[in-house]
């Protein structure tokens, strides 16, 4: 059986930032089988390596590395047959402290990761669905259990288990789907279903990181998306509960020329764990254009994207109250590279405790390394949310 990609995002090899980090990892590379990871550090400080198939994890420990200077890196081998892997760089420190910076980086980073891991994971089950009914139907009927394995550049299918549909990838993660509905078009492909109107409910496993139940209502009905999450997510070794809802805008088109899509939704619900309590108010509008054009008499496919999102959330941690406040970045990219830098990317809004001004939302661009990123920025300190190389 041909090879199929299971997720969308199998182009790409990530970095992921860790809430404790206050460093800037500045590059990622792979070349067939060597992987390199580059980071501003702290001279003798210790840093840990982790990788990850999922964004969600499991996380697996790779490396201890030791700075002398403030200039960091770390190689190594990775199989050719990955598809994708996730990278994040951890300061090693005996300190129990940053419970202020930790909360806030992850009333930040949880909500969004959550509607991340239930697109990642929806894409992943459909095309698990799509590929066990060939593999184990012939393509007669949807099949929603038993276990897909990749073999190298293949996946085989097997009958067993009979409750669960199981995903085992080569790097050894295993990701379970408990599908209870799955209505739309899958006459042509995973693709095709989830780009048009469906309904899609189904649990997703992945032992060590995450369970959560996702449902996602497209096209029927006024609103024309809803969402939910419910369930647990591990980050940093916290277990979070979940309990989200998205309801907003979603269309997709698409002609000869390309296809145009949009998700304008916004987001509420909690976030909690023991000691943390967040009540999510979010904003997330997401826009993207793929135009088919010739070049030298054949045709190729170009993108473009815009993301916004507005956070307005609200954090009671160690006693103390923090508000976001029209929390807002705002980033685009063609072709999935950072695009229109100096002239479309900002931020601004930031975060208030007890009712006074802490935080602010900040954009900055880094002329040497070649990357951009979003901070908050607090009176003793300096949070990094995300980082985008160039």
């Amino acid at each position: 059986m041909k090879s199929i990609c299971l997720t969308a995002l199998c182009y790409g090899w990530a970095i992921l930032p860790v809430a404790a980090a206050s460093f800037q990892l500045t590059e990622i590379t792979r070349d067939t089988n060597t992987v390199t990871i580059k980071w501003n550090a702290e001279a003798a400080k210790s840093y840990e390596v982790q990788s990850a198939a999922f964004v969600a994890g499991p996380w697996r420990s790779r490396a201890s590395v030791n700075t002398a200077t403030t200039l960091a890196d770390w190689a190594d081998t990775e199989p050719a047959s990955l598809s994708q892997q996730f990278y994040r760089v951890a300061l090693v420190t005996n300190s129990s402290g940053g419970l202020e910076r930790d909360g806030l980086f992850a009333g930040d980073f949880i909500p969004s990761n959550t509607t991340l891991l239930g697109e990642q994971s929806g894409d992943i089950g459909a095309n698990a669905v799509f590929l066990a009914s060939q593999l184990g139907a012939g393509g007669a009927r949807l099949v929603t259990t038993g276990t897909l394995t990749q073999l190298g550049q293949n996946w085989n299918y097997g009958l067993s288990p009979n409750d669960r549909l199981v995903v085992q990838f080569a790097t050894g993660t295993n990701v379970s789907f408990y599908i209870t509905r799955m209505q739309g078009d899958f006459s042509i492909g995973a693709a095709t279903f989830l780009r048009q109107n469906h309904n899609f409910d189904y649990r997703v496993a992945i032992p060590g990181a995450s369970d959560l139940t996702f449902t996602s209502d497209i096209g029927s009905g006024n609103p024309t998306f809803r969402a939910t999450a419910l369930g647990t997510l591990v980050w940093s070794n916290v277990t979070y509960n979940i309990n989200l809802a998205l309801v907003g805008d979603y269309r997709f088109e698409i002609d000869s020329s390309g296809s145009s899509y949009l998700n304008d939704y916004t987001m509420t619900g909690t976030v909690d764990a023991p000691g943390y309590s967040l009540n999510v108010n979010q904003r997330r509008r997401f826009e993207m254009v793929v135009a088919v054009v010739n070049f030298g008499g054949a045709t190729r496919s170009e993108s473009s994207s815009s993301n916004q999102d507005w956070n307005n959330n609200t954090l009671t941690i160690g006693g103390e109250v923090y508000k976001w406040v029209n929390a807002l970045k705002q980033k685009s990219f063609k072709n999935g590279q950072p695009s229109s830098v100096d002239t479309y990317w900002q931020a601004s809004g930031g975060v208030l405790k007890n009712g006074g001004p802490f935080g602010l939302y900040k954009f900055g661009a880094g002329s040497v390394f070649g990357f951009v990123k979003f901070n908050l920025v607090l009176p003793n300190e300096v949070i990094e949310l995300e980082s985008w190389r160039l």
